[in-house]
């Protein structure tokens, strides 16, 4: 179902190969890396940015919703 997903604000998943116990998950590359470390290296960011990337994140989470795929989000890192 998530490799139907094609979306730009939405990162794709190509495949998923299983290596024993674990699992492989072939995505789409992010030339600009993770938005995590984005805002780590600048300690904050003003509110114009920090509006444009919620937008951003809100617009692939309705494409999700209206694609009728409900996720779990981890925000790994985040959480302490």
């Amino acid at each position: 179902m998530l490799k139907r997903l094609n979306h730009p604000c939405v990162i794709r998943l190509f495949e998923v190969l299983e290596a024993g116990s674990k699992l492989l998950l072939v995505m789409e590359y992010a030339p600009g890396g993770s938005l995590l470390d984005y805002v780590r290296s600048r300690k904050r960011l003003g509110e114009a940015e920090s509006a444009y990337f919620l937008q951003q994140i809100l617009t692939g989470l309705q494409y999700c919703h209206d694609s009728e795929v409900r996720l779990l989000l981890l925000l790994a890192g985040m959480c302490r």
